[in-house]
């Protein structure tokens, strides 16, 4: 990317940056095909023993190389202080960059890959291993003295323009190989690995990164970068999903090449059932819900029921609340001990258990957070009494401001026809008169 100026003084641009190229990819390199040595399995054991121990060696060495580098930050700080040597060390890994600037077109060079490919194109029989422009540089070196300035321009001046074109497509052509694309495509993302993490090292900067294939016939695997935990955690808290789960996703998508939306997971509010749905699953409850029956929105017969719970949430009266992890077990706890009851069958209670008065309720709601109990199912008592409900339906999830549990398990249910199951058979046409 190269910037440009239109007039002296004017507004400085940037100019169209080169993207993708139409040029087809062609190969450049020649190679000859080695004769390749079996080994056997103890020639195989003693190669690996040696790599690891070369590994070793090289972490060793490499560690001595990070102290050398905390040294020279200790003796940066104890020179110019004012800052820490963690300040001193990071700007000494600031100082390389991934982008450098373009370099131009080098007319020795372009000479020297003209002569390399003339003389293997002359005079080299078949299966015979090519030159390479290393082995050819002082000679040829001695052949670019002796001409001129003028000559070696003019020399140049047609190659000079394939050399870029060989660039170009080398950066921009589209790989027609999978096996040269697996490898480009690993080797790339091997080195922004590498940068990312140290520019995480340095900086604290958080990258979350995903790179997957476009067509069925790749070799690259969905692969997903995170220089820390957050990433992962932000991905599961937003989307409930792994950040593998969401490449593979991501990788299903490119390949099938759909163009429509791509709708996701719709997240609902389930007012049936809240507890199974809701407070079972996530540890979330209602507290001090103003009208006397749990219900959507939508299914309010009034403007005014509406108008009431809005005005509740907006004052703070009512509220979704999470539990606490004690209390969460406790509660499920107990909603798994109330359905065991009700699951062996009714059982009696204890005959002062019905005599207790709705302040004594009110005292028990308000200390065990969000205990499942068997309230009543939809109305408050107004005598100062409330009765239990003979059928525990476990909701334990949503309350009202005096701290009474709202039944949100059961629905009302439609009045059974008078003529339900009877047979009336086909009507008779009246005659018109």
């Amino acid at each position: 990317m190269t910037r440009t100026q239109d007039k002296p003084g004017g507004i400085s641009r940037y100019s169209t940056r080169t993207k993708v190229s139409v040029k087809t990819r062609l190969p450049w390199r020649h190679r000859t095909r080695r004769t390749t040595v079996k080994r056997t399995s103890a020639q195989k054991k003693l190669l690996a023993k040696q790599h690891r121990e070369n590994k070793e060696r090289y972490n060793t060495a490499l560690e001595a190389s990070f102290q050398v580098l905390i040294g020279e930050a200790r003796k940066l700080r104890e020179e110019f202080g004012g800052h820490s040597e963690q300040y001193y060390l990071e700007d000494i890994l600031q100082r390389p960059r991934v982008s450098h600037s373009r370099r131009g077109v080098n007319r020795w060079n372009v000479f020297l890959r003209e002569e390399v490919k003339r003389i293997n194109d002359a005079d080299l029989p078949e299966g015979v291993p090519r030159h390479k422009s290393s082995a050819l540089a002082s000679q040829l070196k001695a052949k670019w003295a002796t001409m001129t300035t003028e000559e070696q321009i003019e020399y140049t001046e047609d190659g000079a323009m394939e050399l870029l074109e060989h660039r170009e497509m080398k950066k921009f052509s589209v790989q027609t190989v999978p096996t040269h694309a697996f490898q480009d495509a690993r080797k790339s993302l091997e080195t922004i690995e590498r940068e990312i993490i140290a520019l995480h090292a340095r900086t604290g900067v958080e990258v979350a990164m995903f790179a997957v294939r476009t067509k069925i016939g790749d070799y690259l695997q969905p692969y997903n970068l995170k220089t820390s935990s957050r990433a992962s955690d932000f991905f599961h808290l937003a989307f409930n999903t792994t950040m593998n789960e969401l490449a593979a996703r991501f990788e299903a998508y490119c390949v099938s090449g759909a163009q429509g939306q791509c709708v996701g997971q719709q997240v609902r509010m389930f007012y049936k059932d809240f507890d199974r749905h809701i407070t079972s699953k996530y540890g979330v409850v209602c507290r001090s819900w103003p009208l006397p029956q749990f219900q959507s929105p939508a299914d309010m017969s009034t403007k005014n029921e509406v108008e009431i719970v809005m005005h509740a949430f907006k004052t703070g009266v009512t509220s979704f609340q999470r539990l606490s992890d004690a209390d969460w077990r406790a509660w499920s706890e107990a909603r798994f001990q109330a359905a065991l009851e009700e699951q062996m069958g009714p059982h009696h209670q204890p005959e002062g258990e019905e005599s207790r008065t709705s302040g004594d309720r009110d005292v028990e709601m308000e200390n065990s957070t969000s205990r499942p109990q068997a309230g009543p199912s939809i109305t408050p008592a107004t005598g100062g009494v409330l009765q239990p409900s003979q059928v525990p339906n476990i909701p334990g999830a949503v309350s009202t401001n005096s701290g009474m549990v709202i039944n949100v398990a059961s629905q009302k249910q439609r009045k059974k026809r008078s003529d339900a199951g009877i047979s009336r058979g086909p009507r008779k046409k009246s005659s018109v008169q």
